[in-house]
């Protein structure tokens, strides 16, 4: 904090002794003071816990070149405190007790430094050395010395505090940065020199100061807030500097001292208040330009990442569908093989019974009596005439033998028919397994189909079942267009459905189990129904019954309604279950697309 007190001290006599070099010949205060501009960037800049220091050493440089100048103590004690209240009001008013550290950076800031640091910190310091002044040194007019001390501290402000601000952290520029403010600063040197170091009149005096604005711009909106002050303080000094010396448009204009004073200090007021404007309006523009090109840089990094997240995930999903329905599949082709089993097993019991019928008639066949009475014959071949005589041994062979001709005939018969039944049994067989292989080896190959004969197909798969459920079939098959699908999944839908359906019939007494399948087209949509009488739906369970997990039977897996109901979905249609409650039955509907 010392080693500040003593920076501050120095830079603000300093300044003080330029300022002296800037007073207007018969003005004895400066046009500008450049020590209050320091004064309050100084206070703007540090913690206020440290403004009481820097208090103390702006009091002593103030009073110390007052003195210096051979002013009376009086005046330089009261110019001193002067000196203190101009950045302690203008750094309060722009950093209230509540709020945070100034930050210069937009054009609104721009106006707050010129009306609450500028205008407004320097009144009280004005009020009181113009009272200083006029009770102890030069009586006269005190609201006059009051405007000259304003508003040489405002100018002050105007001038030096925006470029100690943007200048408080140094930084190396571009080379191509460095060359354009070079190159900007000999052609505003220049400019300037020929604008204010005339000493004969011209006919645009009072308007070529107001030329130099195009060139002032430049920095402004090339070199941002800093290339904006160095070029107005450069500017700033040439035309005040100039003009003390009788130079220039403003020495020569044929008015007061105190007019052309004035319209010096207008001027560098307005040129300093639209350069900072004009800077700090296109550097906001370009910080927004930057934060909008950020923002969109980190939003499509995001999009990016988003895209690839979802691609990933959807490549997850994919394979979990994948595997779902190669799940189901394996699922589905279970149930079906399993009703395939089923019904196999009960024709192979049939089969079954009849070769036991078949090997109990062939045990008690009379064909070993024929034997018997071939040998007698052939015994009595001789004397077959004296064997067969009547009232002899053999007159009752003949009837015999045609009652015995008779029964093989039967015995025939019925073995016949039994193999033609052992024939329709293994026939049904082989249609059976017929069926499922071809289903299994079209399992994923979509091809052209006949609906009617899909359900066919499913009701012969449970056929056995049914008939030991004692279930009668009812069958309503509309002409439907032929339509491509993979037979399997509709199959898979169908055995699914009508298995259901049969167990549901398990609450109904046997010889009232109806079971109806019905098919029709509406409009661009085929429609297969299978409906029963059973124990029907309760309402709170309707919503589940699709879900994964979820049956309402004992032995059930609850995986049979959830693996048709996708796989219609994959078929691009949609399967529906309906019931109006309990022992009402239910309706379920497979729709499908035509295409």
């Amino acid at each position: 904090m010392l080693l500040g007190c003593a920076a501050l001290f120095v830079a603000y006599l300093a300044l003080s002794e330029v300022n002296y070099a800037f007073v207007f010949p018969p003005q004895k205060n400066a046009i500008f003071w450049l020590a209050s501009g320091l004064a309050l960037a100084w206070f703007l800049r540090t913690p206020r816990s440290r403004w009481p220091a820097w208090l103390l050493a702006i009091f002593a440089a103030e009073g110390l070149i007052n003195l210096r100048h051979g002013l009376p103590l009086s005046v330089s004690l009261a110019w001193g405190v002067a000196g203190c209240l101009m950045p302690l009001t203008g750094a309060w008013l722009l950093r209230p007790p509540t709020g945070d550290r100034f930050v210069f950076g937009r054009a609104w800031d721009v106006i707050r430094l010129a009306l609450l640091g500028a205008v407004a910190g320097a009144l009280p310091g004005a009020l009181l050395a113009a009272a200083a002044n006029v009770a102890w040194l030069e009586p006269g007019s005190y609201w006059s010395k009051v405007s000259t001390w304003w508003s040489s501290d405002a100018l002050g402000v105007i001038l030096l505090c925006p470029f100690l601000l943007t200048w408080k952290t140094p930084s190396r520029p571009r080379l191509g940065r460095a060359v354009e403010a070079l190159a900007l600063l000999v052609l505003l040197t220049g400019a300037g020199w020929w604008v204010f170091s005339t000493i004969r009149p011209r006919e645009l005096d009072s308007a070529l100061p107001f030329l130099l604005l195009p060139l002032i711009a430049w920095p402004a909106l090339r070199l941002g807030v800093r290339g904006a002050t160095a070029a107005t303080v450069i500017l700033d000094l040439m035309a005040t500097w100039h003009t003390i010396h009788e130079r220039g448009p403003f020495a020569m204009l044929s008015m007061a001292v105190g007019t052309r004073v004035l319209n010096l200090q207008l001027y560098i007021a307005f040129l300093n208040v639209f350069v900072l404007i004009l800077a700090v309006v296109v550097v906001t523009e370009q910080q927004a330009r930057a934060a909008a090109q950020q923002a969109e840089q980190r939003l499509r990094q995001a999009n990016d990442e988003l895209e690839h997240r979802v691609e990933e995930r959807t490549r997850e999903l994919k394979q979990a569908q994948t595997r779902l329905v190669d799940t189901a599949r394996e699922v589905g082709m279970s149930e079906v093989a399993s009703n395939v089993l089923h019904s196999v097993g009960n024709v192979l019991t049939s089969a079954v019974i009849n070769i036991e019928t078949m090997h109990e008639a062939l045990g008690s066949s009379r064909v070993s009596r024929l034997k018997r009475a071939t040998a007698l014959l052939v015994e009595h071949r001789e004397n077959l005439a004296d064997f067969l005589a009547p009232g002899a041994r053999g007159n009752h062979l003949l009837d015999y033998l045609s009652a015995m001709a008779d029964d093989l005939v039967g015995e025939q018969t019925r073995l016949l028919d039994d193999m033609d039944a052992m024939g329709q049994h293994i026939e049904h067989i082989r249609k059976i397994v017929q069926v499922q292989q071809n289903y299994a080896r079209t399992a994923l190959m979509p091809e052209e189909c006949d609906l009617a004969q899909l359900i066919d197909d499913a009701l012969r798969i449970q056929l056995a079942a049914l008939q030991r459920h004692g279930v009668s079939v009812q069958c309503e098959l509309s002409p439907v267009p032929r339509l491509t699908v993979d037979k399997h999944k509709v199959l898979q839908i169908l055995v699914n459905l009508i298995s259901n359906a049969k167990d549901a019939l398990d609450a109904v007494p046997e010889g009232s189990r109806t079971l109806s399948v019905r098919l029709s087209a509406e409009g661009k949509l085929a429609r297969i129904q299978v409906r029963d009488d059973g124990r029907g739906i309760a309402p709170e369970v309707r919503e589940k019954l699709f879900v994964h997990g979820f049956t309402t039977r004992k032995d059930g897996h609850g995986f049979g309604l959830h693996t048709s109901a996708l796989a219609a979905q994959l078929l691009g249609g949609r399967l529906m279950l309906e019931s109006e409650g309990p022992g009402k039955g239910a309706v379920a509907t497979l729709e499908l697309p035509l295409f």
